[in-house]
């Protein structure tokens, strides 16, 4: 936590400095701890925001349902490889990597297209799954 609030003092062209800590037996700490935040108030609030907006997100697209890859795919305005530029984006801006859950959804969705193909006899070239990995 202190790296990341490091570096974003650093990416805001704000002095990188520690604040002290309130000790509750002496009577002037709050003072002085309040006295160094002074001119931080902006750079605190954004940067407590944006780790509660990264949690919040992290809750709910740590893992992404592959009925997302489907409804984007099958999006005309949309493509595969817009569902693959999305995971690498979004691991990219979280520092997780999604290629195994992206390859894992293209494969289903072949998987599906396949169905498709067999129960209404359309003759059309579908790629086969990959390959898993050991």
């Amino acid at each position: 936590m202190k790296e990341r609030f490091r570096d974003y003092c650093r990416a805001k062209d704000k002095p990188v400095r520690m604040f002290g800590i309130d000790v509750k037996h002496r009577w002037n700490t709050t003072y002085l701890m309040l006295r160094q935040l002074k001119g931080y108030e902006e750079i605190i609030s954004v940067f407590i925001n944006s780790l509660h907006f990264r949690r919040k997100f992290l809750k709910y697209f740590t893992t992404i349902p592959h009925l997302y890859c489907f409804a984007l795919v099958l999006d005309p305005r949309k493509k595969l490889e817009v569902v693959e530029a999305a995971f690498i984006s979004i691991g990219d801006a979280v520092g997780l990597d999604y290629s195994e859950a992206y390859q894992h959804a293209r494969d289903e969705l072949f998987r599906v297209f396949r169905m498709y193909q067999t129960k209404l006899s359309v003759v059309r070239w579908v790629p086969e799954e990959t390959p898993q990995k050991k």
